[in-house]
């Protein structure tokens, strides 16, 4: 090991184990490479994280300014009320076709819906959960708390 090192110290290693110098070269060189994609992925997902952070901070201002105006944002999470019963919603679009002060919204959520169907349950009732887009007025939507993480999950 110290002969080793001394050899390499005054360049005869090469001479004397070219092959050992080359594979370590090239290890060397791959450790460099590995080293360089890490900070290159650690550094995207940094500007990843960042751009999402600033997108949920836009997200926020947009509800504000929606509520100042008592109307909801686009992107905003809400309550919505039908039938007696509520669903967390997600407003998808804003429309302002009918007066510009009282838009109605496109609305996302998810219920559950009973299915009998005979061929996969043997007549047995089954629930599925079922994904409902439609357009509703302010009337049936309530506002809900902030919730950056929750913003964040949507956003993503």
């Amino acid at each position: 090991m110290v002969f080793a090192a001394f050899l390499q110290k005054i360049g005869l290693l090469d001479v004397l184990a070219p092959n050992s110098s080359a594979e370590r070269r090239a290890k060397d060189e791959r450790k460099e490479l590995e080293k360089k994609r890490k900070a290159r992925l650690q550094a995207e997902e940094q500007k990843r994280v960042a751009m999402l952070e600033e997108r949920v901070q836009t997200q926020y201002k947009a509800e504000e300014a929606a509520r100042e105006r008592n109307q909801f944002a686009k992107k905003q999470r809400v309550l919505y009320t039908a039938a007696d019963q509520k669903y967390d919603a997600v407003i998808v679009d804003v429309h302002f076709d009918d007066h510009p002060e009282h838009p109605y919204y496109t609305i996302k959520y998810k219920r559950l819906e009973n299915n009998t169907d005979c061929e996969v349950t043997s007549g047995k009732e089954a629930k599925n959960i079922i994904e409902v887009e439609k357009q509703t007025n302010p009337e049936r939507l309530t506002s809900v708390t902030w919730d950056k993480e929750k913003t964040r999950e949507l956003l993503r």
